[in-house]
């Protein structure tokens, strides 16, 4: 389990003018790695074998700035990050003989959350700009690799989250000006998830379940949050822009090659993904003589589920 924590805040005062600007980035990465390795000869006749490797990371920004003065400038930037690598497999050559189950798992969850929030109130003029990025990348894997030979009472080869686990990305950028004379505000939040997803029986691997089932099974909950309001007023002139933007791309995949596969039960191969995206955006633009605001939110899921028995497999 990884955990990074930025905070980061600001406050300008001025009699005439202030500027503030606050950034807050944290960032957790690396790779957690479990395998039977090339030419081991592992023998559990009594018993099952696990090769297990899983990761549960966060990464939070938090960053915050206020300025005041006649004239008052803020800029404020946060931003989540989490990425990194989880693969558990046997590799090729490696000879596995077990009595119960065998199974092969990289499961790995992420959340990353991002909030930025930056407020300016002038006599004269007042601009805000805010930016928050949240993003959980990344990849989790489990395989038994080509030339590898494992028996058990069952097979299992397994990658994704793990059972009450997600990958989530939540983004949220909140921008304030009030001023006398003109006012400019501007918030963007962007959540974006991107992890990969790879569950495999490799080509040219051998494996068997002599009291049940094999099964190969890559599966992933992900969820995208982004929130943007951008507030201004102002007694002559009030511009504000909000943008939030979610967006879930991530890859599923579960697949036996061109293996010979048997077993006394079934052999199922499955792949799936709850895919939630949702982007939200408010803006207010108050003024004396001319307002105007633009407001923008989109949502988008893509990415690639799939599940699949090559044609040149022995099933």
């Amino acid at each position: 389990s990884n955990a990074a924590t930025a905070f980061a805040d600001g406050d300008a005062l001025a009699g005439f003018a202030a500027a503030g600007a606050t950034v807050a980035d944290a960032d957790v990465g690396g790779t957690v790695t479990a395998q039977i390795a090339s030419g081991a000869d592992v023998d559990a006749v009594g018993g099952g074998v696990s090769v297990l490797a899983e990761a549960d990371q966060s990464a939070t920004a938090f960053a915050d700035a206020t300025a005041a003065g006649a004239a008052g400038l803020v800029a404020v930037s946060a931003d989540a990050d989490v990425s990194g690598a989880v693969d558990a497999f046997i590799a090729g050559t490696a000879a596995v003989d077990a009595g119960g189950l065998v199974r092969v798992a990289g499961l790995s969850s992420g959340a990353a959350t991002s909030d930025a929030d930056g407020g300016a109130a002038a006599g004269l003029f007042a601009a805000g700009a805010v930016l928050s990025t949240a993003t959980v990348g990344g990849s989790a894997q489990g395989h038994i690799d080509g030339g590898a030979l494992v028996t058990g009472g069952g097979v299992s080869v397994e990658a994704g989250t793990p059972v009450g686990g997600e990958n989530r990305a939540d983004a949220t950028a909140t921008a304030a000006a009030g001023a006398g004379v003109a006012s400019l505000s501007a918030a963007a939040a962007i959540g974006l998830v991107s992890a990969d997803i790879d569950a495999f029986i490799a080509d040219t691997a051998q494996v068997t379940a002599t009291a049940g089932d094999v099964t190969v099974a890559a599966d992933a909950v992900n969820v995208a949050l982004a929130t943007s309001e951008a507030v201004g007023a102002s007694g002559l002139v009030s511009l504000n822009a909000a943008f939030a933007d979610a967006d879930i791309l991530a890859t599923v995949d579960a697949r036996i090659g061109s293996a010979t596969v048997s077993a006394t039960g079934g052999v199922t191969v499955d792949a799936f993904a709850s895919n939630a995206a949702t982007a939200f955006a408010d803006g207010d633009a108050l003024a004396g003589f001319a307002a105007a605001g633009a407001t923008v939110a989109d949502a988008d899921v893509g990415g690639t589920v799939t599940a699949q028995i090559a044609s040149g497999a022995d099933v």
